[in-house]
């Protein structure tokens, strides 16, 4: 969609640029419960969840705002610390505990023209208890159609999205995480290919 929006995009004044053009840079996490599983999203229909509706997803995806997410007004830098707690709390209704959050890479997803961070949130409660706290007390539950969890490991998650579609970015938040959570990157890649050899 981004790509063609671009190509269609006639400028006038500069004040034009449609609005789901305007952050191209993020993050994408995935979320690692206590009891060693991993929460994927499928998010919300149009118009909750405008890019990608019905599509599953990470748990936490947070476009960064140059405005709202600094350091501080005398200091412009991006906290993507920052960023990542408040997204885990608005989407997940999860305090966050910063030594938790595992930023592991950065790419760009070349569909959307979206570059992200890439990593995951490690929390100690239950899949059971992030889902009820989510549907009870996320700022931003709507935002997802539905919290589905699997076990984490590159075998389950892999078989699980098989038939689902992801976009590239969320996709890569789940390889370095399930690398990272398996001490390597061989036997994540061993999976996918497993799952994907069709």
């Amino acid at each position: 969609m981004r790509i063609r929006d671009l190509q269609s995009w006639q400028p006038r004044d500069g004040n034009n640029i449609p609005a789901h053009l305007s952050n191209g840079v993020g993050l994408c996490m995935a979320l690692v419960t206590g009891d060693d599983r991993l929460l994927l999203s499928r998010r919300a229909s149009a118009p909750a969840s405008r890019p990608r509706p019905g599509e599953w997803d990470v748990a936490v995806v947070e476009g960064l705002h140059p405005g709202k997410d600094t350091l501080g007004t005398r200091n412009p830098e991006i906290d993507l610390w920052k960023v990542a707690a408040l997204a885990v709390y608005e989407e997940l209704g999860l305090r966050v505990v910063r030594n938790q959050i595992h930023l592991l890479s950065f790419g760009v997803d070349c569909s959307f023209f979206q570059w992200n961070a890439l990593g995951f949130y490690r929390t100690n409660k239950t899949a059971r208890e992030v889902i009820q706290g989510w549907s009870n007390h996320a700022r931003d539950a709507y935002e997802h159609g539905k919290l589905e969890s699997v076990p984490a490991d590159p075998d389950s998650v892999f078989h699980f999205l098989q038939s689902q579609r992801m976009w590239g970015s969320g996709l890569m938040a789940l390889y370095v995480t399930l690398s990272a959570l398996v001490g390597g990157e061989d036997p994540v890649a061993a999976a996918a290919a497993r799952a994907f050899r069709d």
